[in-house]
């Protein structure tokens, strides 16, 4: 082996490690656990327990499901390690520590080794790359797909391409833009045969029930308030570019080299950026960070083709200060939210203090929107707390997650999930019941209440 290859090698190894090391050091307390996770926990234990495969995976936040492949892609990590819910958190730190291998594979293909390292180490260290990397949740796969598809079109693997883009419209409905842009300038058997064997059992549902989930989706996409065009654009175009560099006003100058030099890649990853952003930008609902995940490697690309245009050692300087940069604004060492543990010791506090009597459960302040990750655990030992609203239990527990807790006097205002509150959080009058405990678990707050018999 040449120099030159030892070389190449050290320098990927160099790039993972310090990758593998950010995502995974202090994990478990550093990885969010909230409603959804716990929601996807509930969903793959109840699946597991009566042996069922699901053919619909989570809702997104207007109410449509995405497909089962986040489900499937996850379960054994929940399965093998008894749902430690630890695990699937960490398998997610992997796939980001993937992201980074991929990512470095395609740039070798298309730039060569060494901007191939400048680009893989700028995502290795990434600050909001990293954190998201570290957190279950279907959005945060998406990069490593994203990768992992092109380098199939790159190397012509177009089954493992097709089954990818399979899996990636099911992770985000925004992933549609690579299946136009695939059958657009890659048209190819193998593809269509890999994307249809990977959507077949969502596809099976949505045929069942009248592609309710796709067509509502492309229904609200052009339903909300007002567009507001070139706002949108820039606003979008930084968020994605802040994962890259601090530098938002300088990503139209990413498209430089496609004007001075177009080859089919440069085209194509404009084409994708171009499309997503403008596409993201008509949309009238709410955009929220995770809906711009799919734009974030073209970014990445877009830069390297830029690399490709500078002197080699100022911009080895460059990046070099650049990584340096983002290191100091990891998160690392900052203090743990602790989710899991706090989550796990006050569910077991629970049902330590219920001893066995039917109880309910509220959650009353958190950063959550629903309490899913407390129902998690319970779901898993097998102790479902009754409904908020029913008349049937004598004991209730209160749980506040935040620094400054409601004041709980005649009524307190529950936060829930619709299958236990009816649609909405009510309100749970306390005047009949009198408060026994109050206990304090990683920095949780847990209040005990007895109907007096």
């Amino acid at each position: 082996m040449s120099k030159k290859a030892y070389g190449e090698i050290i320098a990927l190894i160099l790039v993972l490690l310090t990758a593998a090391f950010l995502r995974l050091y202090r994990i478990a307390e550093l990885t969010e656990f909230l409603g959804d996770q716990g929601r996807t926990g509930i969903h793959i234990y109840e699946a597991w327990q009566k042996k069922e495969l699901p053919l619909v995976g989570p809702t997104v936040l207007s109410g449509q499901h995405l497909g089962p492949a986040f489900y499937y892609l996850i379960a054994p990590s929940f399965i093998l390690t008894n749902f430690n819910p630890l695990a699937p958190a960490v398998f997610t730190a992997f796939l980001g520590v993937g992201a980074v291998a991929l990512l470095w594979f395609l740039s070798k293909k298309l730039f060569g080794w060494e901007i191939a390292t400048m680009l893989a180490a700028l995502w290795a260290v990434s600050p909001q790359i990293v954190s998201s990397d570290r957190v279950l949740w279907e959005p945060n796969m998406i990069p490593f797909f994203v990768f992992l598809f092109l380098l199939g079109l790159v190397k012509k693997w177009h089954v493992i391409s097709g089954i990818v883009l399979g899996i990636l419209m099911q992770l985000h409905y925004p992933n549609l833009l690579f299946v136009g842009l695939t059958f657009l300038f890659k048209p190819s058997i193998k593809i269509i045969f890999g994307f249809l064997l990977a959507v077949f059992p969502f596809f099976y549902y949505e045929l069942a029930h009248g592609f309710e989930d796709i067509l509502g989706v492309l229904t609200n996409f052009s339903s909300g308030g007002q567009i507001r065009f070139i706002p949108n654009i820039l606003d979008y175009s930084s968020r994605v570019m802040h994962r890259l560099a601090p530098f938002p006003g300088t990503f139209f100058v990413l498209f430089l080299p496609i004007l001075l030099k177009p080859t089919f890649w440069k085209i194509f990853v404009a084409l994708w950026m171009s499309i997503g952003i403008i596409a993201m930008s008509l949309y009238r609902g709410v955009v929220f960070d995770h809906y711009l995940f799919f734009l974030i490697p073209a970014v990445f690309l877009l830069f390297g083709f830029l690399l490709t245009q500078l002197n080699r050692k100022l911009a080895i300087i460059g990046i070099s200060i650049l990584v340096l940069f983002h290191l100091s604004k990891t998160d690392i060492n900052k203090t743990g939210i602790n989710d899991i543990a706090r989550t796990k010791s006050v569910s077991a506090e629970i049902l330590r203090l219920a001893d066995g009597r039917q109880f309910s459960f509220g959650l009353i302040a958190s950063r959550s929107f629903s309490d899913l990750h407390y129902r998690y655990f319970f779901a898993t030992s097998e102790k479902n707390p009754e409904p908020i609203l029913s008349d049937t239990y004598n004991n209730l527990f209160l749980v506040c997650e935040t620094d400054s807790c409601p004041s709980i006097k005649e009524s307190v205002q529950i936060i829930c999930y619709d299958a236990h509150c009816e649609g909405e959080y009510p309100k749970v009058t306390l005047i009949n019941w009198k408060l026994a405990s109050t206990t304090e678990k990683f920095g949780a707050r847990l209040y005990q209440y007895a109907r007096p018999l």
